[in-house]
């Protein structure tokens, strides 16, 4: 029997779980009896490669994940390779066929069936009827029509025991070689998000043994992964598991740093005091926040409070200890505009070291997309499902926020600009939505701004409405290494010290002669910069600050 699983991710440094977690729970017997493919590629791939790549293979049945990002790209494929051969049977599974299914399937019939829910208790089971030629079409989670055109549907499938499935890892089709891998520790969500695919049926929370953990973490270890990607919904949503994954991930804190989501609403004291404790750079936590109306909070399901999930959050941020990441969700149920500007400014002035300011998606499977006309809420048929108005906004707002969104990962989360930013924001509340204008008419995001060009913008947006900010712009243009010869760098002046002698340069090292020094001049104080002349285009290395 031929196996082919098309394997499309969103980049390349992504890498899907689902084929390892499936093919891991597969008996000898049945792996013996299968000849596998994968065909891997990104959304970016050439489509006719992997077309051409499939139907060369010509496999009995065709296996794919479909998601937000690659749902275009692979529908693409496929129709394709059902138009070269419609014997091939197509299943496909994953995130998108969480909701209603029949329209899908009626509107891509050269896709036989698709499969609702967890698919590792199913998959072999499936996989068992196909090589036993028996109707696999019974299979808890499988959706399909049949030949009278009659919709039938198995239901969403749920895995009976978590915890005692065999880890991803042990299948040979795992990708080791990936800057970063993905472990579950626990599945199961405590809370109602109406946004998340989660939030319908809230599910117990089931635990990873710890020491099955430890041995998972020693092999990736040993594999040279640096960086581990915790898939738990919520990693603190039992504080005592979260203290005891603390303790386990600080043994590999050499090694290796975990990426995981924290819910800032629900800190103990407990759980504090050990992020407090931990090694600087064993975390990197994304703080979801979502909101910091509690209206807003409470009519989307989710659980914890604005006020708390604020005071959490600038527990994150004070730790200092690890990056910590924010976000924000325009179109939310009674979200408006001018209170996200408002929870944006608040954001801003607490100074994650990210913030991710993104539009809802209305997701298959969600409270929100199978109630959208309750919650007046119209949005996109075609993936990324991205709301277009809803009942605290309008489609002209949405269209600034994208906007928006964008000027905030331009200037706000590149390091060179961050600290001068909040800055600004701090001494006028109204600095966003003034700067976002002046972006909307003095530049273009049909493609991406490089640095050098964000920084112009923000010089030329100070000269025009606050010019005394000129010189912190022109400081974080030197140090971010650009050229003095531009706008911004033309402020600083070289320093001779044959010349300057009344002007006492603070980095002056006489022995050092392929070393030059430029300074400038901010009212009562000077800053300097040291650069090695030979690493032409650099940033100075080192700075520092005299007063007159």
């Amino acid at each position: 029997m031929r196996f082919l699983w098309l394997d499309i991710n969103a980049s390349f440094s992504h890498s899907s779980l689902a084929l390892p977690a499936l093919e891991a729970q597969l008996s000898d017997l049945q792996r013996d009896c299968i000849e596998w493919q994968v065909e891997t590629g990104t959304v970016k791939s050439d489509p006719s490669a992997c077309l051409l790549n499939v139907i060369k293979f010509s496999p009995d049945y065709l296996f794919a994940t479909l998601w937000l990002f690659n749902h275009k790209f692979v529908l693409s494929i496929l129709k394709r390779v059902h138009a070269l051969n419609p014997n091939i049977t197509i299943i496909l599974g994953g995130p998108e066929f969480l909701g209603e299914n029949l329209t899908f399937l009626r509107s891509n019939p050269e896709v036989t069936a698709v499969f609702s829910g967890e698919g590792e208790d199913c998959f072999s089971e499936l996989v068992r009827l196909i090589l036993a030629g028996d109707d696999w079409r019974g299979v808890e989670g499988i959706c399909y029509t049949d030949k009278s055109g009659l919709y039938r549907n198995n239901g969403k499938a749920a895995v009976k025991n978590f915890a005692g499935l065999k880890n991803p890892e042990s299948s040979r089709f795992f990708n080791w070689g990936k800057p970063f891998i993905q472990i579950e520790t626990s599945r199961g969500c405590f809370n109602s998000c109406k946004f998340c695919v989660s939030g319908n049926d809230c599910q117990k929370i089931v635990n990873v043994p710890l020491d099955t953990l430890r041995t998972r973490l020693n092999i990736v270890r040993d594999k040279g992964i640096r960086e581990v990607r915790i898939l738990d919904r919520t990693f603190n949503a039992k504080p005592a598991r979260a203290i005891e994954l603390l303790n386990l991930f600080e043994e590999f804190s050499h090694s290796i740093q975990f990426h995981l989501e924290i819910h800032p609403s629900f800190l103990t004291e407990a759980l504090r005091d050990k992020l407090k404790a931990i090694p600087a750079g064993l975390l990197h936590v994304e703080a979801g926040i979502q909101s910091l109306d509690e209206t807003v909070i409470k009519l989307s399901g989710r659980k914890g409070s604005a006020k708390n999930s604020l005071e959490g959050l600038k527990f994150l941020v004070a730790t200092k200890k690890f990056a910590v990441h924010a976000d924000l969700i325009a179109g939310l149920p009674h979200y408006s505009y001018n209170q996200l500007l408002h929870d944006l400014y608040i954001l801003i002035c607490t100074g994650p070291d990210e913030i991710q300011l993104e539009t809802l998606k209305v997701l298959p499977g969600t409270d929100l997309r199978e109630n959208a006309v309750k919650y007046k809420i119209a949005y996109s048929p075609e993936p990324p499902y991205e709301i277009l108005s809803g009942d605290g906004i309008n489609e002209t707002e949405l269209v600034r926020i994208a906007l928006l969104s964008k000027v905030i990962d331009v200037w706000y989360n590149n390091k060179r600009w961050q600290k001068l930013i909040q800055a600004l924001v701090s001494e006028d509340k109204m600095f966003i939505e003034t700067f976002l204008s002046y972006v909307a008419k003095n530049s273009s995001f049909t493609k991406s701004i490089s640095l050098e060009s964000g920084g112009l913008l923000l010089y030329e947006f100070c000269e025009s409405y606050c010019e005394k900010w000129l010189n912190e712009v022109s400081e974080a243009w030197v140090k971010a290494g650009l050229s003095l010869n531009k706008k911004p760098g033309k402020r600083v002046r070289k320093w001779n010290s044959e010349r300057d002698l009344n002007i006492i340069n603070p980095l002056y090292r006489p022995d050092c002669r392929n070393h030059s020094y430029y300074y400038l001049d901010n009212d009562s104080k000077l800053t300097w910069f040291e650069f090695e002349n030979t690493n032409r285009g650099a940033p100075p290395i080192k700075s520092d600050i005299s007063y007159k």
